[in-house]
């Protein structure tokens, strides 16, 4: 029997939820979560010959803890306040920090933690992650070095269009679809894009799930708050392709 656990700090409780709904999605292991004074833990099994693919999983999903939850937190506490509530332009350029460089920076972590036999998640990333704090510092001096206390919305837009461009992603065609709780679907690939909660805004929440999609263009039923933020970035279709049912 394969066997691993993961920890986390209480105060993580949203990104314990987000690994938590991913192992419960999986059907190759079976798990149990747990808690201490200060940490929550979840126990991981499998049979040994998915022992491979499990940890695998486990990779991406700590991965995802880092370079999305942690790096938005990160990257918000340099270019706002904490009194401050972004505006929509502004967590669109969060957004693109995030996702930016996010091939090389998985490379990274994989490295980092492949050979770990049990995983404390937030003390992977303080202690032996010095290399994407580096990263991520030079794009947060890149960033207020280019806008100024008060950015104007066109400094943050022209930022933002720069670091799309600059990816070295893969650029993908995404429909936003209406109704009282959008989705977010990648055409170019036929998959629903998971929506991180790295906002407070739930609308700020699906911009980031389309800059998560690399967007190269955007369709639309109705134009709308997301649609509208992304006028200047990149191009939005009142037409919408025949792709398939999602």
């Amino acid at each position: 029997m394969w066997t691993t656990a993961i920890s986390i700090g209480k105060e993580y409780e949203k990104e314990f939820d987000y690994m938590v709904g991913k192992f419960e999605r999986s059907r190759d292991l079976t798990f149990a979560t747990g808690t201490s004074r200060y940490r929550n833990f979840i126990e991981i099994a499998a049979e040994d010959r998915c022992g491979a693919a499990v940890t695998k999983k486990v990779i991406e999903v700590i991965a995802d803890i880092v370079l999305i939850y942690f790096k938005a937190s990160y990257i918000k506490s340099r270019l706002i306040t904490a009194a401050q509530k972004p505006s929509d332009p502004m967590a669109v350029l969060i957004s693109s920090l995030v996702y930016f460089d996010a091939g090389i920076e998985n490379r990274l972590i994989n490295r980092l933690i492949e050979r770990q036999s049990e995983y404390a998640v937030d003390g992977i990333f303080l202690f032996r992650m010095r290399e994407l704090l580096e990263n991520w510092d030079e794009l947060c001096a890149l960033s207020t070095s280019l806008l100024s206390s008060e950015p104007a919305e066109s400094d943050i837009v022209n930022l933002t269009s720069f670091l799309i461009d600059a990816s070295d992603a893969k650029k993908n065609k995404i429909k936003i679809s209406d109704g009282a709780s959008p989705e977010i679907f990648n055409l170019s690939t036929g998959e629903k894009a998971y929506v991180h909660d790295i906002f407070s805004d739930e609308k700020q929440n699906l911009i980031g799930a389309v800059i998560g999609c690399y967007p190269e263009e955007i369709f639309v039923e109705k134009e709308g708050r997301i649609a509208d933020t992304f006028k200047k970035i990149v191009k939005i279709n009142r037409s919408i392709p025949n792709y398939g049912t999602f």
